[in-house]
């Protein structure tokens, strides 16, 4: 049972939530105000807001790397990608050298994932039918891997990656869930049964995956669906495909979005 225990006012359009792994510091992409709010999080876990950034135009998807140094913003109406090096002890960000990044495949990046060593950054558009993958190198820079990029039927705006770093899901609207395996190098290939449908026509607008938290292995992934409803998927014990539990639940709060 959740309880309110204090709120915060980021800028306009709040789109994406990002927590610093290190714990102690929030970021929330403003999405009409093209900015990225800074939050410290108090002892009592309540949030301060300590600075904003300007972060291009229409910033939706955030993603820190495994150990909070950089932060990426995906910048949907400029179609670019912004880097930002995290103060380790007052958690402010400063734009890194070199950023922003175009993207190449796409032009309406909005889903950020990163695989677990923090290499490669998975970009999903919300109107283009692709995923692309960028390398990361040092002080953040990015470079784009070409022979990387999936296409898909739809584009996919939801992302998320399993915490043991070999499986990367990917929400498309109105389809399903696209399930990929990540290979050592950075690159992805669809999993066997992918993609999986919610329901057709009603699709995940977010999901979420829980893990066995021993062997960080991922056992089911929730999926909010646009008609109101939770959908409950489950990926096998030894890596068996994703699949559909046929029972779903309703959300009791009309279409959810994130």
């Amino acid at each position: 049972i959740l309880t309110a225990l204090a709120s915060a006012t980021p800028g306009n359009e709040p789109a994406q939530l990002a927590l610093q792994p290190r714990g102690g510091f929030m970021y929330v992409s403003n999405a009409f105000d093209a900015t990225v709010s800074c939050f410290a999080i108090q002892p009592d876990g309540s949030p301060a807001l300590i600075d904003t950034v300007a972060c291009g135009a229409g910033p939706d998807g955030l993603a820190l790397t495994p150990d909070g140094a950089f932060l990426f913003v995906a910048a949907s109406n400029d179609a670019a990608l912004h880097v930002f090096d995290v103060a380790p002890a007052s958690g402010l960000l400063s734009e890194s050298a070199g950023s922003p990044y175009a993207t190449v495949d796409g032009t309406t990046p909005k889903a950020l994932a990163l695989d677990a060593s923090g290499a490669h950054l998975y970009v999903a558009h919300g109107f283009d039918p692709v995923i692309e993958v960028f390398a990361i190198g040092g002080g953040g820079a990015l470079t784009h891997l070409p022979a990387f990029s999936v296409a898909l039927d739809e584009p996919a705006t939801r992302f998320q990656a399993d915490p043991s770093g070999t499986l990367l899901f990917a929400g498309v609207d109105g389809r399903g869930i696209h399930e990929f395996e990540i290979a050592p190098d950075g690159s992805i290939a669809a999993a066997p049964n992918s993609p999986v449908i919610a329901r057709r026509g009603a699709g995940p607008l977010a999901f979420q995956a829980s893990s066995a938290l021993a062997t960080l292995e991922v056992q089911n992934i929730y999926a909010a669906r646009s008609d109101g409803f939770i959908a409950q998927f489950r990926l096998g014990a030894t890596g068996t495909p994703l699949a559909l539990i046929p029972s779903t639940v309703a959300s009791n709060g009309g279409a959810p979005s994130r």
